[in-house]
């Protein structure tokens, strides 16, 4: 709701469990990394935080690798195209490419 309202700290606040749960060691297994991750990186943006691109490269990283394993060119294409915030972040990637 933060990143919706527009609000860095209060999104930074909400998610700081997260980011002290990763520095711990933990993992984001067993949940939708992906999209938690894509969340990260748009509150750390939001709020120019020095570790948002980190977040997205974490996140993009993460997707081709998933991609990678998937047995067809169409299976591919459509796992990163077809599912929104797969899709996100494979532009936002490209944005900061370029």
């Amino acid at each position: 709701m933060a990143l919706a309202e527009g609000s860095g700290a209060a999104g930074l606040q909400a998610m700081q469990p997260i980011l002290d749960h990763i520095e711990g060691g933990g993992t984001l297994e067993g949940t939708e990394a992906r999209m938690i991750e894509w969340t990260m990186h748009r509150v750390l943006a939001q709020a120019d935080h020095p570790r948002a691109g980190e977040w997205l490269a974490r996140a993009h990283d993460a997707l081709q690798a998933q991609a990678e394993r998937l047995a067809t060119p169409e299976l591919r294409h459509g796992f990163l195209n077809n599912i929104p915030h797969h899709r996100e972040i494979m532009a936002a990637w490209a944005k900061e490419r370029w």
